[in-house]
């Protein structure tokens, strides 16, 4: 199966039951690195600050409704793994899209 690279003609080679890592990893910085490096912003400084908002997302349920968490987390235990990493890739998909969009 062939799937085109964000931001490129080009067609990279993926598994249909999963993605090498070195082939996001490859597509995100041929996307962002140049919008970065024409801005003048420091790739850390980017990694950094969507780090902490990452953070901040992540805590504000546990800190509004820690109990509530506890039942999300439970539900998520008895999932199985197809359904993990399905949902896994909706986020990192979501992710990767936002990030390019709010570049561009």
């Amino acid at each position: 199966m062939h799937l085109p690279l964000l931001g490129t003609g080009s067609k990279a080679r993926v598994a249909t039951s999963r993605i090498p890592a070195d082939d996001i990893t490859r597509a995100a910085s041929r996307v962002v690195a140049p919008v970065l490096a024409s801005r003048g912003v420091s790739a850390w400084t980017i990694l950094l600050v969507a780090l902490g908002i990452a953070l901040f997302v992540e805590g504000l349920p546990w800190f509004v409704a820690p109990s509530g968490m506890r039942r999300v987390v439970a539900a998520l235990a008895r999932q199985g793994d197809a359904s993990l990493r399905a949902i896994g890739l909706g986020m990192m998909s979501v992710g990767l899209a936002l990030a390019y969009l709010s570049l561009h």
